[in-house]
């Protein structure tokens, strides 16, 4: 899903921030209830094939970390935290166990409740610093204690 979703990061960059809430709150969880009927329409290939599924899925998830952990600018490293757990999604979709499934659902539904917050936080330290540098943003916590819930 890396492939698919490295446009991702670049849109919410440059998208406002009511657009990057609506992009992470709305329209990837119908990407990824399109990928839950996908699945279900093609059971006999994910079985067969979901174990290299898997692999990629891994491994997209790891160099979307390290890229994550490279970032400066605060709005991208959420969008790049957004695409690791697409990928976990992904990984849990193709197990076809019942506790995963219901596993899945969870994640999409807390991820798709967070992330949108998450940009909004993000939105709130850039209207008070006017910066959305990291390492210029350090200590925010102290100025803007209500950010900690």
């Amino acid at each position: 899903m890396y492939i698919f979703h490295i446009w991702l990061p670049k849109a919410h960059v440059e998208a406002p921030v009511y657009g990057s809430i609506i992009l992470a709150g709305v329209l990837l969880k119908i990407g990824r209830y399109g990928l839950i009927r996908f699945t279900e329409i093609l059971y006999a290939n994910t079985i067969k094939y979901g174990y290299l599924i898997i692999r990629v899925g891994v491994v997209g998830a790891t160099l979307t970390s390290l890229t994550c952990l490279t970032q400066v600018d605060i709005k991208r490293m959420v969008a790049y935290s957004s695409v690791v757990h697409i990928n976990l999604i992904l990984c849990r979709l193709i197990t076809l166990y019942k506790t995963r499934m219901l596993g899945r659902y969870i994640i999409i539904v807390a991820h798709g409740l967070c992330s949108s917050r998450i940009f909004y936080i993000v939105n709130i330290i850039y209207d008070r610093s006017n910066r959305r540098l990291l390492f210029l943003n350090k200590g925010s916590l102290r100025n803007i204690p209500a950010i900690t819930i």
